[in-house]
């Protein structure tokens, strides 16, 4: 059982006895004790620590220990989740409705070829889901921040999902043979990305951004990469990129949002980019 604050809300996350996740409203219906600091999981329902109402993961009260019946509105809310990747998924729409789209499964996570070599959390800074997808389509950042040039970008928006393929090269090489991969990103909704990286290198890396607060946001990460890659290889691709995102988080953490930007023609996919995740709001 786990408490969370996310979307500006209180959360508990929780497993029952079938190993089944679920995540409800943080507080209780009842009298508002929080789920997720004294409560405990019995079988596959949630027991408040204070009256010990019991909510299943639906979140419909299943008992109360002392009273003859349940009252009707004896109702909390649950969210969708989706147990997948490494990552428990959560699905929030202000009005409460369903899932419009399923996050895919990534083969690398089912594949026992592949191991995780590493996790990272940026647990919270200030910036904007936006923010970080938005980064991927602006090119001139690489040479400046990250020292690639890119010399050809591929963006192809479908729906809620788009991909990304880069013709990119480092300024400098570093260790020899470890510029000798494809990177090609894919990204669903306003905040899953992942990295695939072939050839020299076979791995891949997930990033899952979740809003805490009105500006305020985490993001986790992790890297999948194949047994025959060294431990060591793997090992600096996740320093290099983790300093990488070092920069980037530093940037969002102080920048301001401009919502007509001074642009110059390279940088059209700006633009196009902003139409595709207004999506989202």
């Amino acid at each position: 059982m786990l408490p969370l604050h996310a979307f500006g809300r209180e959360l508990v996350l929780f497993r029952g006895s079938d190993g089944i996740p679920a995540a409800l409203d943080g507080h209780c219906r009842h009298l508002g004790a929080h789920l997720g600091h004294g409560g405990r999981v019995a079988g596959c329902e949630l027991v408040c620590p204070f009256h010990h109402w019991r909510w299943n993961r639906e979140g419909v009260c299943t008992e109360v220990p002392y009273a003859s019946r349940i009252p009707r509105a004896a109702r909390t809310r649950a969210y969708p989740l989706r147990d997948r990747n490494g990552f428990l998924y959560l699905w929030h729409h202000e009005r409460e409705l369903a899932p419009s789209w399923e996050v895919e499964a990534v083969p690398e996570a089912l594949d026992p070829r592949y191991r995780i070599t590493a996790r990272k959390v940026w647990p919270r800074f200030r910036s904007h889901p936006q923010e970080l997808s938005e980064n991927g389509v602006d090119v001139a950042h690489f040479r400046t921040i990250h020292e690639f040039e890119t010399r050809g970008i591929d963006w192809q928006p479908r729906a809620h999902t788009y991909s990304l393929r880069y013709d990119m090269a480092p300024l400098d090489a570093g260790a020899p043979g470890e510029a000798a991969y494809a990177l090609e990103s894919f990204t669903e909704g306003p905040s899953c990305t992942r990295t695939r990286f072939t050839g020299a290198l076979n791995g891949i890396t997930l990033h899952s951004c979740t809003p805490l607060d009105p500006g305020w946001i985490a993001v986790h990460s992790l890297y999948y990469f194949r047994d025959d890659v060294p431990e060591a290889a793997a090992q600096r691709v996740f320093e290099n990129s983790q300093a990488g995102w070092a920069k980037d988080v530093e940037i969002w953490s102080h920048k301001r949002y401009r919502a007509a930007p001074l642009l110059t023609p390279e940088e059209a996919l700006v633009p196009e980019f902003r139409r595709w995740f207004s999506q989202f709001y």
